[in-house]
């Protein structure tokens, strides 16, 4: 997330990171002799990591082997580790973008809420109009989500789209038969406003601003502690930020201390960028 939130991209470096934070965190230990890269699983107990990143471990460490050589052949595991924590950065990405956006959507649907009651209040039976376009609403904000979702696989894709039109069209034949056709473009005029401020909200010079904003204050303080952070233990704990950042070329020097994997990850890129 946080080289995400710095560079908007998720690469090959950015699992470099995720490797670095399983060591922070005494899952994994990362030794190199030479050119030779050795991950070494230190721990089964993955309670601290969630689905995905579970996943990703046991991609690397197929049949409870408790040790993974990082090399060219087994780049078809590293790849599928990598896709799998791309998936929960863009799944920790939408709730982190929603909660952002938690107030305005709050408000917005509200109001629309508050629009579909006015217009039920001119029908016959208020009650069932109600609750026809509350439901309705609903099914078409499932679809427009579903309709909005872009998997990388094409197949997918499609039965994404086909299904999110299914969901609003029958969201509509539904509104049909209770309320007029202006009632309808009203409620989906109404929608669409709201899905585009919401993504409006959620670019780079929008609500994220500020937390771009606190990446720099993170590399002022890393840059500002460098002395300390190079010589002690303190560097396990940083080195995932600094990985992130791009900053690992000054924080690797010598004397190195024994908790220092930066070199280690320079030679896990060059194994997979060459």
């Amino acid at each position: 997330m946080l080289r995400y939130l710095a560079f908007n991209r998720y690469d090959l470096k950015s699992f470099g990171g995720f490797l670095l934070d399983l060591y922070r965190k005494n899952i994994i230990d990362i030794q190199q002799a030479d050119d030779t890269l050795l991950l070494i699983k230190r721990t089964d107990d993955l309670k601290s990591l969630n689905k995905s990143e579970q996943k990703a471990i046991h991609y690397l460490f197929t049949q409870d082997e408790p040790v993974f050589n990082v090399s060219k052949n087994s780049a078809l595991k590293i790849k599928r580790a990598a896709k799998e924590i791309e998936k929960d950065l863009r799944q920790s990405l939408f709730k982190f973008l929603t909660k952002l956006n938690s107030g305005y959507l709050f408000f917005s649907l509200s109001m629309l809420f508050l629009g579909e009651l006015f217009i039920s209040l001119f029908a016959i039976n208020i009650a069932q109009t109600f609750g026809v376009l509350l439901i309705s609403t609903l099914i078409s904000i499932s679809g427009i989500i579903i309709f909005s979702q872009d998997p990388q696989k094409l197949w997918l894709q499609i039965l994404l789209k086909a299904l999110g039109c299914l969901f609003i069209l029958f969201s509509v034949l539904i509104m049909a038969a209770v309320v007029s056709l202006w009632c309808i473009l009203f409620v989906y005029l109404s929608l669409l406003t709201i899905k585009y401020y919401t993504a409006a909200y959620a670019q780079r010079n929008g609500l994220l601003k500020s937390h771009i904003a606190e990446i720099e204050q993170l590399r002022n303080r890393l840059i500002r502690h460098h002395d300390n952070i190079v010589l002690g233990r303190e560097i396990a704990n940083q080195q995932p930020s600094i990985w992130a950042l791009d900053m690992e070329k000054d924080f690797i020097s010598e004397p190195l201390s024994e908790f220092n994997k930066l070199p280690a990850l320079l030679t896990f890129m060059k194994k997979f960028s060459a």
